[in-house]
């Protein structure tokens, strides 16, 4: 009997695959891309976005956002860095944005844990310093995602971080791969890196 598959990577919906394209398309980070694109398709709830000098102007930024009903909180971080533009918390709920906005990250990391979807397992690992140590971590080969794993529950913490990757390598390939994401396999067709 085959095994039910625990995530379901056929989430998206034709307008939402519009809007990951638009997403896909901004001169932001990679990282950052594939994080909106996570709260976009709900799997996150929330994420903060650091608009820089070098990235596309805020005014484009926030027309993407606002096309793509995600809600962005403009927030006032960092202003002594001049490359800094503006900075936003986004959600696909005002509550959510709104209590990003107000946590501090330095202090709470539960609220912001929780904020981010991390498993409570990862979160009570990194709050309690039980985390698993970096050399002991698996093989994260296809993982462009990344939070503290913990020593008792790292397994399934990384079938999530892999679930993430999955979503973003099946609707923003180009991204996925920008991201150091490679599929694996490599098609028998394809020459291998160096050959």
């Amino acid at each position: 009997m085959e095994k039910e598959p625990r995530y379901n990577l056929d989430i998206a919906t034709a307008e939402q695959k519009e809007k990951i394209k638009e997403i896909a398309t901004l001169r932001i980070g990679a990282g950052i891309k594939a994080e909106l694109i996570l709260v976009l398709l709900g799997v996150k709830n929330a994420t903060e976005l650091t608009v820089n000098t070098w990235n596309d102007p805020p005014e484009k930024v926030e027309g993407v956002l606002a096309d793509s009903k995600l809600i962005f909180k403009k927030i006032t971080f960092n202003k002594e860095n001049k490359n800094v533009l503006s900075s936003y918390t986004i959600s696909l709920t005002q509550e959510k944005a709104d209590k990003l906005a107000e946590v501090d990250g330095l202090e709470d990391h539960q609220a912001v844990g929780e904020l981010y979807s991390f498993p409570q397992t990862a979160i009570d690992a990194f709050v309690n310093s039980t985390k698993l140590e970096l050399e002991d971590y698996p093989d994260m080969k296809g993982i462009i995602f990344l939070f503290a794993l913990s020593k008792d529950h790292w397994q399934e913490e990384v079938e999530l971080l892999k679930y993430w990757s999955q979503l973003i390598e099946k609707y923003a390939p180009e991204l996925f791969v920008e991201l150091g994401g490679k599929k694996y396999p490599p098609e028998a067709d394809q020459p291998l890196a160096g050959k």
